[in-house]
């Protein structure tokens, strides 16, 4: 049986599910940017060799959990 839906309620439904969607991009692209600067800091620690070469990472620095 077809039931018809107003616009307003498509409207409100759809505004709804983007706001959602933006939620989880940002947190996507957040986790991308992390990640991106790890590597970056990981590249630098690496690159620093020799006796006393300081350590600019510690252990479970970028250990963290999050949720979405």
């Amino acid at each position: 049986m077809y039931v018809p839906i107003n616009n307003t309620l498509i409207f409100v439904f759809l505004s709804e599910a983007t706001v959602e969607i933006n939620k989880v991009a940002h947190h996507i692209n957040e986790n991308i940017r992390q990640r991106e600067n790890f590597q970056k800091m990981l590249s630098i620690q690496n690159s620093l060799t020799g006796e006393g070469a300081p350590k600019i990472l510690a252990p479970g620095m970028y250990t963290k959990k999050r949720t979405l």
